[in-house]
């Protein structure tokens, strides 16, 4: 079996975490990340 690491950090299936996402994109936080932003607001990715 072989495990597929993850290279795009910008997708998540978390729809309320990618909303926050880009809800900062507008603000002055916008150099966070999808990282950032779901770790921050206790999301995890899936």
């Amino acid at each position: 079996m072989t495990i597929e690491r993850k290279t795009n950090w910008n997708e998540t299936w978390t729809s309320a975490a990618h909303a926050i996402y880009g809800a900062v994109g507008y603000t002055e936080k916008k150099h966070l990340s999808l990282v950032d932003v779901m770790g921050l607001t206790g999301h995890l990715s899936g």
